[in-house]
This record gives structure tokens, sequence and C-alpha cells, in this order.
């Protein structure tokens, strides 16, 4: 980390609910800039910021923009000042003046919280303007303590109201209207609810989930805004809880339940309110949107979502830090011959441990 280590960085955090304007403040910041990159936690999610800059379409500042996923890579030119990609594949290797990590809280996350803190540690930027819940404020302090980095925190509130309905639709989904999302955590859940829907009320589901190639989720997402496309409802996955722009009124969960890989768990507190809060997303509905509301389809889960929309969210006690990609790889040429990445991880994994 020599390079990010020379600097002291600026690290900017914009945190607050959905809705609340967090991430367009740093992403303004982000086409202000000379250079600089976005890093988010969905390839869908990279492509939308990767479109906007290019198009202009934050400030009306057009940058010339490339794009970098770990399914797909999208170079404008070499004049390239800016990049839109996902967070493991953050570029840390030059002087950036500006970089947004979006979604702070997922430093936390089993999965791939190593990758958030490789950026907040390794990335080396005049700014990191850092977007996400505030649970992450105290965690990102002392990380930023220990870099000898400055910290400005920057509190959002939410724009629009956002209403907890006092009934669910009781399992019909002829209850389903138009601007409507209903999330799913099960792809094929996905899939039976749109069919369902539009056999029970006529109108046609778009669909949104995380392993959607982008182009057909820039299609789905701009047929549901559209209101002459006769597609009036969407069913998503959780993708839709991290950022996606979309027109929705209200928000039903299938489900307050997922299953993690291990178990079926209860939503938490944090991504309920992250998924419930994308209804009602201010500026999309026009001057006279009186917000979102949000509901559930089965009467049992809706005390469950009552309950996690009042409970604070708990401060992050820690992140997660994992090996740095290049070591991975050069362990990987250690083993034997045809010794598969996902293999390597796992011995690496099992070095690692303590006694």
């Amino acid at each position: 980390m020599p390079k990010a280590r020379a600097l002291r960085r600026k690290i900017v955090l914009h945190v607050g609910p959905t809705n609340s304007g967090k991430t367009y403040q740093a992403l303004q910041a982000l086409v202000r800039a000379d250079t600089g990159v976005y890093a988010g936690p969905l390839r869908l999610l990279a492509h939308e910021i990767w479109s906007r800059i290019n198009n202009g379409g934050i400030d009306g500042l057009a940058r010339n923009c490339n794009l970098i996923t770990g399914e797909e890579q999208r170079y404008v030119g070499d004049d390239a000042t800016h990049v839109a990609c996902t967070v493991e594949m953050t570029p840390n290797m030059r002087l950036w003046d500006v970089v947004v990590l979006d979604e702070i809280q997922m430093i936390a996350d089993p999965e791939r919280g190593s990758a958030w803190m490789d950026v907040l540690l390794m990335v080396p930027a005049r700014e990191l303007h850092i977007c996400g819940e505030d649970t992450a404020v105290e965690l990102v302090k002392r990380i930023a303590a220990e870099c000898g980095d400055e910290v400005v925190v920057n509190r959002y509130e939410r724009l629009s109201p956002l209403r907890i309905a006092n009934q669910s639709l009781n399992g019909d989904l002829s209850k389903v209207q138009p601007g409507d999302a209903i999330v799913a955590f099960n792809r094929n859940f996905i899939f039976q609810l749109a069919h369902q829907v539009a056999t029970k009320t006529g109108h046609s589901a778009a669909l949104a989930y995380g392993a959607l190639p982008p182009e057909v989720r820039n299609q789905q997402a701009r047929v549901f805004n559209d209101p002459d496309s006769g597609m009036s409802v969407m069913v998503a996955s959780d993708a839709i809880g991290l950022g996606l722009n979309l027109k929705i009124k209200r928000i039903i969960f299938h489900r307050m339940t997922k299953w993690d890989g291990k178990q079926v768990i209860e939503l938490s507190p944090s991504m309920a309110k992250q998924i419930a809060g994308r209804a009602g997303r201010f500026g999309l509905h026009g001057p006279d949107d009186a917000g979102g509301e949000v509901t559930t389809l089965f009467p049992s889960d809706l005390p469950i979502l009552k309950t996690a929309m009042g409970v604070p969210n708990a401060p992050l006690r820690r992140g997660l830090l994992g090996p740095p990609f290049g070591a991975l790889l050069d362990f990987h040429q250690l083993l034997a011959p045809g010794t598969t990445v996902i293999d390597a991880m796992d011995v690496y994994a099992r070095l690692m441990r303590t006694p």
C-alpha cells in the first residue's frame, strides 16, 4: 500500500438512508474531478453509472469513462479519464483525484467484504468519497486514523416520505398495482411471480436480478419506468436495493426470509430498510410525488417488516480483511498444475487460520 500511504487522503463519508441523495453528492464530486473511479457492488450498477458518466447524466458533465467488471470490459478510448467498475476490479496502481466507494456497509460482508477493505486501505486517491449506511462511520474513522487520513462526515436525511402499510396483500396477487415492485430472494420465484401477476392482473412484469445481462436489465428498467410501455410492474431480487434508479411506488416483500447459502434466515433490518427505501425515489415521480409505501405479500411477514423498519441498525464492529488478489494469484502458481483458483483459495484460507 505504499502509494496510498504516501498520501494524506481526504475521506468524505456520505451516509444516510436510501433515497437521501448521498450517492448523487459523491457522483457530482466524481464528474467534476479530472480523473476518477466509481466502485460499486453490482455490475448492473457499474454499467448504469458508466452510461450516466459518458452521457452527461450527472450534472450535465460528460466524461470519457471506461467500464471494468468481472464479466465485461468496455474501453471508450485511451484518453478516458474515469472508470466505473465493480469494487473487486478497482484499479489501484495509479493516483486518482476522486474515487467513489459505494455501499460501504458491505465491508462486513463475509463473502465480499475484503474487496471494500482493499479499496479503503489501498486506493491512491486525493479524495475518497464513501457512500452507505451510518453504521460504518466509526469503523471507517478508526481505520482512517491508522492510515493517517483526514475524515469528513456528511449526513443526509431521506428526501421523500416512506410509509409502512397497515395491511399486507393477504397473499392476493390480484391486488398488485402499476408502480409496484415485488421483491423475491429466489430466481425461480421471480419468474413464477411474474407469470402469476400477469395472469391475475393483466399487468406484464419487468424483471431485475443480479445475473441479468446489463443490456437486458437496462431495457427492463426503461420499460418499467415508461408509463406507456404496458410493463408497469416489476419483480426483482434484492439487487434493486443497491442503487438502481427505478420509478417504484410500492415495495412488496414476497417473504421476509432468504437463503444465506447455509440456512434460511430473516432479513436483517439493514437489508429490509435498504430494499424498502427504493419506493418513492425522490424526483422520479414528479413534483406531486407523495412518497413511497412498503408492505408484504403475506400477513405473517408484516409484523417482521414493521419490527425491522423500526430497529436501529447496529454499528459495524469490524470489516473483512483478505489476501491481496495478486498474492493469491502468486500462491496459485505454486500449487500443482491443474489446481483451480477456487481450490487455491480454499488452501490459502486453511493455511491462514490460527490454531
